[in-house]
């Protein structure tokens, strides 16, 4: 196995959680910030390449995540020149996982620049071989923020707090610990792998049914306060295709938890 990866991207929720996993699992990363590596820089970025070779590009560079539910032409130029910047230099690697959102094949991603360049960028790798695209509806682990429904209702729950939902809908999620499984084994199957793979549970919960397994992490209970019970948008897939055994939501739950304790 060759392991020599570039992670771009890694300040991000998913790079902080990911990238101490794949050290302890033996790869040899490069993970520039923004400052060392600009995607936007053409001839920087073509510099960068020059004297290098890598097994495998971990692609999660994006801007937008925190307003894409709104179109803004400029983030959607950002993220296109961004991954074709990279992905032009497809001689410098052998291996391209791109980190997809289940928000890219919404009926009504052409509506969000951070869906459509998603749903993009999927796109122009479809007919690569080397390519795999890990589409994501939902990640979570202990380093995301605390405003986040995770973190926000774990540490509520230790906090003898209620548990807030803003609506209770059906939502996907995967825990860092087994989307780094995944990363680790399509690098690892790199030549006999799905295009797509869609990271979520075979089982779906409900906001309602998270913070239940929540309430049982220790001996105490909470209450669950939902703020609104006008209907949401459901946000799941039916078609999980994850190749390997996972640890499950429960156990993710459960790891977020001890983790968090350890640091309260």
């Amino acid at each position: 196995m060759g392991n020599k990866v570039l992670f771009l991207g890694g300040n991000g929720f998913i790079g902080r959680e990911v990238l101490p996993l794949m050290k302890l699992n033996g790869y040899d990363v490069d993970y520039p910030s923004s400052n060392e590596l600009n995607l936007l820089d053409d001839e920087g970025t073509n510099l960068f390449f020059e004297d290098k070779f890598y097994d495998s590009v971990i692609f999660s560079s994006i801007v937008g995540r925190k307003t894409h539910l709104k179109f803004n032409s400029d983030e959607l130029y950002k993220n296109l020149v961004m991954f074709e910047n990279v992905y032009r230099h497809k001689d410098k690697f052998n291996h391209f996982v791109n980190i997809d959102s289940g928000l890219s094949i919404q009926k009504n991603f052409k509506k969000y620049s951070y869906a459509f360049s998603k749903y993009c960028i999927s796109k122009r790798i479809e007919n690569d071989t080397n390519a795999i695209n890990l589409r994501v509806y939902g990640c979570f682990g202990p380093s995301e923020e605390k405003r986040r429904f995770f973190v926000g209702n774990i540490l509520r729950y230790i906090n003898k707090e209620p548990m807030s939902i803003n609506k209770n809908i059906i939502h996907d999620f995967i825990s860092s610990k087994d989307l780094f499984s995944i990363i680790d084994w399509s690098i690892k199957n790199k030549n006999n792998i799905p295009k797509n793979i869609n990271c979520v549970y075979n089982k779906k919960y409900k906001l309602t049914d998270i913070c239940d397994i929540i309430n049982t992490l220790d001996e105490h209970k909470v209450d669950i306060s939902i703020n609104s019970f006008e209907s949401g948008l459901d946000y799941y897939s039916l078609e999980g295709n994850i190749p390997i055994k996972c640890e499950g939501l429960h156990n993710g739950i459960v790891d977020c938890y001890q983790r968090l304790m350890g640091e309260t």
